[in-house]
């Protein structure tokens, strides 16, 4: 059933507004009055508890506990278990004096830091090592920011007695073209700043802004982070362009936790995966274009408000309706396409010019039958393209060719045309042959025990229960990973880390693997696609139920692991002995990408006959382990998540093709 967000919204304000004028009222009682709104009626009550705690918290109990937010506080306030940072910590920072509290955020604060040497101001931002994790993730953004001018550099990453600490460049000062003489005197210049002092700004401002947000983001995200508290009080200006700021939240994608970020911009099923990020920059675009409260979001969406005089506009309105949309499937799944979208927003529709007089109309028939005339006899020379030649300027393969048709993040499986292309006269190119490019290995029907018994050394609880299941349709499954030569040949480039034509081509996305299947599918005639997790199991075990298809060990120089090849990257394929179905390198050398979505409970209540995994989810498998892990990532049961749009240099993908009656 479709929710109209205007419904919960009214829903919403109305509480809202009772709370205020001193009416208690319980979320049970709303929840009954409206079951049909269910389960996004209980998310937005529960955000409402959490903001209510969270501001009694910063505000002590003077505050009434149902006293509404305001403007300021909507763009202001944030959840953090730092202490009270308005008075200088007792601890010193090396080479640094701080003379000032900016602001907290992100389970720290930032201080304004002049270097005791050379003098120069910095922003210095201190956390506790309770936070090890957010550690990890300003290491990895600091070496990605260092190349890209899109984010904003960390000069230095430090540790103290009780905490850590990174430095990083002062934004602007909300005063024009003035430097920081005096640390009483500097006011960074925040998006949220500008929200409570500057009218309403621009579709075409906040465009050129989303862009330049959208481009340090899409860096973060195929870096495997999260900045997860993407807000206006975190966007700052330096040196005239809006950047992200305050990273203390931002870790690895796989260590998200519900804790994270700001309640009002998380979306309706929490900060779980990059495109929350996405999510939180909508309501921001949203926020800066109308000057309004997020609880009016719905009427924007529906183009309730007098923000849609142009074409720019409601572009951009549809824009932002998409990146906030309910359903996270018909959100932007990767940061590229949503900046591609605001992009396209500026873009004039062709003018349609009417012919002014029947002398037009019959010159513009007369030049018609000279092109086609001329077309006509100059295809008549031409040679038949060869089947897998790559064009000259491949379209990229960073977002499924779904993402602009239909707006679905979880786009179909590769279609073929009803029939295959008509056979061209005598003189003409044959017909590829089958599978001219991919040595494949026919696959029967048959059962197997799939996950792993409680017992088995290195099992992860994602890989439980074991339970049957029968492989019903034949299928023909890639006898090597997909090597970098054949990506190339399909694909027109070759994005590994590790070149060599004869390895395995890595450093692609699940959506890079889906739209080389569809190209393939396409040129050869053949359905092709990525394995399920039960077809990927079913061929990796051959027959066995031990770890490992070998036995319940593997010998030495058996499969590419951390160890084995250095640090030189995946071996090429075939290097290490196939297994009982003539399949290499299913233990080992790469990560494959599969078909299936993830979730917690799938194996408890999958089918028993061909499963293709959950309908629900935003993260999607990978299976097989590899050279940078050791023995217990490869075995046949291990199974870990990876956002689609993610990119390693241990992650590759093989085919199957399906057979005649699959």
């Amino acid at each position: 059933m479709n929710q109209s967000p205007t419904t919960i919204e009214s829903i919403i304000q109305n509480v809202l507004r009772r709370r205020a004028d001193g009416e208690r009222i319980d979320d049970e009682a709303i929840i009954n009055a409206h079951p049909e709104l269910m389960p996004r009626l209980g998310i937005e009550l529960k955000k409402l508890q959490l903001i209510a705690g969270a501001r009694d918290q910063a505000a002590g109990p003077a505050r009434a506990d149902d006293e509404t937010i305001n403007r300021s506080e909507e763009m202001d306030q944030e959840e953090t278990d730092a202490p009270p940072a308005e008075d200088l910590p007792e601890m010193e920072v090396p080479d640094y004096e701080l003379l000032r509290f900016l602001g907290r955020g992100g389970f720290g604060a930032v201080y304004l830091g002049r270097h005791r040497i050379h003098g120069e101001f910095s922003a210095i931002k201190i956390f506790s090592k309770s936070r090890a994790a957010e550690l990890d993730g300003v290491r990895a953004y600091k070496q990605r920011a260092q190349t890209n001018p899109h984010l904003v550099p960390i000069e230095h990453v430090g540790e103290l007695a009780e905490a850590y600490y990174y430095v990083m460049p002062l934004a602007d000062d909300v005063k024009p073209h003035s430097a920081v003489r005096s640390p009483e005197s500097y006011e960074p210049k925040s998006l949220a700043w500008t929200l409570a002092n500057l009218p309403p700004s621009s579709a075409e401002a906040a465009i050129e802004i989303g862009c330049e947000l959208l481009e340090g983001l899409s860096v973060l995200h195929e870096a495997g982070l999260t900045h997860a508290d993407v807000k206006p009080a975190n966007i700052l200006c330096f040196g005239g362009h809006w950047r992200l700021g305050d990273l203390g939240l931002m870790g690895p994608t796989e260590h998200l936790a519900a804790d994270r970020g700001t309640v009002r911009f998380w979306p309706p099923e929490g900060p779980s995966d990059p495109t929350a990020d996405l999510y939180a920059l909508g309501l921001t675009l949203y926020l800066l274009v109308t000057g309004e409260e997020l609880i009016h979001l719905g009427d924007f969406l529906s183009g309730k408000t007098d923000l849609d005089r142009n074409d720019t506009q409601r572009r951009f309105r549809e824009v932002i309706a998409r990146a906030c949309h309910q359903d996270p499937r018909q959100r932007y799944f990767t940061a590229n396409a949503m900046r591609d979208a605001l992009r396209r927003c500026l873009l004039s529709p062709p003018s349609r010019l009417k012919p002014k007089g029947p002398w037009l109309t019959a010159g513009a028939a007369a030049l018609v039958l000279i092109l086609l005339t001329l077309l006509f006899f100059s295809g008549r020379t031409e040679k038949a393209p060869t089947a897998l030649a790559p064009t000259a300027e491949p379209p990229q393969a960073d977002a499924p060719p779904a993402e602009t048709a239909q707006g679905n993040r979880s786009p179909p499986l590769p279609e073929v045309a009803a029939k295959p292309p008509a056979r061209q006269p005598a003189s003409a190119a044959p017909d590829p042959p089958a599978s001219p490019l991919l040595p494949l290995v026919e696959i029967k029907p048959g059962s197997f025990l799939m996950g792993s018994p409680g017992g088995e050394v290195g099992r992860n609880e994602n890989e439980g229960p074991e339970h049957t299941v029968q492989i019903n349709r034949p299928f023909a499954i890639g006898q090597f990973e997909v090597t970098q030569d054949q990506y190339g040949q399909v694909m027109g480039k070759n994005p590994s880390a590790h070149p060599d034509p004869q390895r395995p081509v890595e450093n692609v996305s699940w959506f890079d693997a889906v739209e080389f299947c569809r190209r393939l599918s396409a040129s050869e005639g053949h359905r092709y696609r990525l394995p399920t997790e039960a077809e990927w199991e079913y061929v990796c075990r051959a027959g066995g139920t031990t770890a490992f298809a070998s036995g319940a060990e593997l010998a030495p120089g058996d499969a590419a692991l951390s160890g084995s090849l250095g640090d030189e990257g995946p071996a090429p394929v075939g290097s290490y002995p196939p297994n009982a179905r003539n399949v290499h390198d299913m233990h080992g050398n790469l990560w494959e990408w599969c078909q299936d979505r993830w979730d917690k409970d799938y194996y408890n209540n999958a089918p028993s006959t061909d499963p293709a995994g959950p309908t629900d989810g935003s993260l999607r498998m990978i299976r097989g382990g590899s050279w940078r892990e050791g023995t217990s990532s490869a075995r046949s049961a291990s199974r870990k998540t990876m956002h689609p749009s993610l990119k390693r240099d241990d992650v590759g993908f093989r085919v199957v093709r399906e057979e005649a009656g699959d």
